[in-house]
């Protein structure tokens, strides 16, 4: 078989235009833009992420004094006011007492009145 048996030539017949490949050029710039959208939005959501967890670790470094002190309150021993003889207990202790007094004043009979 020789080359001229598998048709009419051996070269394209067309012609290259520019015209059969401007289409690219739109194309590549709307898949730029997108690219771009997508790295800002991820670039965003990084640095939101980011000054989150910096502003909780520095809230967790100012409120550690202030919770020590909270804490020192509720579960020490303190005077309220010294000279009206008023303590502060923990709170654990405080409940239980509120909880005798009431089975004390429950269990107590009252007197009855008659009318």
């Amino acid at each position: 078989m020789s080359h001229h048996d598998h048709g009419a030539g051996g070269h394209e017949t067309q012609d290259f235009t520019y015209k059969n490949i401007l289409w690219v050029i739109p194309f590549s710039i709307v898949l730029l833009v997108i690219y771009v959208a997508i790295c800002m939005y991820g670039y965003q959501g990084a640095s939101t992420k980011e000054r989150i967890a910096k502003q909780s670790i520095l809230a967790d470094t100012t409120l550690i004094p202030f919770k020590a002190h909270e804490a020192e309150l509720l579960h020490g021993y303190s005077w309220a006011d010294k000279e009206a003889g008023t303590v502060r207990i923990p709170i654990d202790i405080a409940m239980q007492k509120v909880i005798e007094d009431y089975n004390q004043t429950a269990s107590t009979p009252q007197p009855q009145t008659h009318k």
